[in-house]
């Protein structure tokens, strides 16, 4: 841990550690969308421990945790089925339950709701995740953030480069790729986020993301926006907690040893 070389540094952060030893996190979203992957890489574990089961198979309830990284606890959801309500009333009871542990440690850090970016034109957001977005907004689910977390953004950007190489032009692959990406952050934005902020009619936080090779800087940017809304939203301890965990962001360790020297 990077805040372990001082003496006065290490005291603070064993004291940290007891009050939230783990980040503890809620994942939400239907099989596929890459929520095995995106955990792995987040949290640097080799084992997909999220549930692949099918729909009504993942327990709320049951914590998630690697040997490899134990410093965060997971919670998995599966996302809502049209119709169906049973899941969802499973979903906001957990919240509400977990917002009334006495002890930090007991609570939820943080919410990840993950959706694939649609095909275009396709519907943005589930009944229930707008449902689920009302509430957080009304303030029935308390202060534990809530961020989406659009997955397989490099999909949308081979659909982009795919469009420029067949297109009559003179660039050459590294140019076409990086127009595709270009062209990618444009598309998501006209079709993803404009309809997102209209039918979700909330400011929650998202962020685009892809677990393939070349994409690390999107992973680093969900890091970032988690940690930052933990510690305006939940506390310092736990924000300490969620920069101890988490792997693809440097800055995030080095801001944790921020609020360590200053708890």
């Amino acid at each position: 841990m990077l805040w372990m070389d001082h003496a006065g540094l290490r005291v603070i952060s064993r004291d940290i550690l007891r009050i939230c030893p783990r980040f503890r996190i809620l994942l939400i979203g239907k099989t596929g969308v890459g929520k095995s992957s995106l955990i792995n890489k987040a949290f640097g574990v080799d084992d997909a421990l999220v549930s692949d089961s099918a729909p009504g198979q993942a327990e709320i309830e049951k914590e998630i945790a690697s040997i490899v990284n134990p410093r965060f606890v997971l919670h998995d959801s599966r996302g809502f089925e049209p119709g169906e309500t049973s899941n969802f009333d499973a979903v906001c009871n957990f919240i509400r339950s977990r917002n009334g542990k006495p002890a930090l440690k007991d609570r939820l850090h943080a919410i990840w709701i993950c959706m694939a970016i649609p095909a275009s034109g396709s519907r943005i957001l589930e009944t229930g995740v707008e449902k689920l977005f009302r509430l957080k907004t009304n303030g029935d689910l308390g202060d534990v953030p809530m961020i989406s977390v659009f997955t397989k953004f490099d999909e949308l950007v081979d659909r982009e480069v795919m469009n420029l190489e067949m297109a009559d032009n003179d660039l050459n692959d590294e140019e076409i790729f990086n127009l595709g990406r270009q062209n990618a952050n444009q598309a998501f934005e006209g079709e993803c986020v404009e309809p997102f902020r209209t039918s979700s009619n909330v400011r929650i936080p998202y962020k685009a993301v892809s677990t393939q090779q070349g994409y690390e800087t999107t992973l680093a940017d969900l890091i970032q926006i988690t940690f930052e809304n933990v510690q305006l939203h939940v506390s310092p301890e736990a924000a300490v907690s969620t920069a101890i965990a988490q792997k693809p962001n440097s800055t995030v360790k080095i801001e944790g040893c921020i609020t360590v020297g200053k708890l």
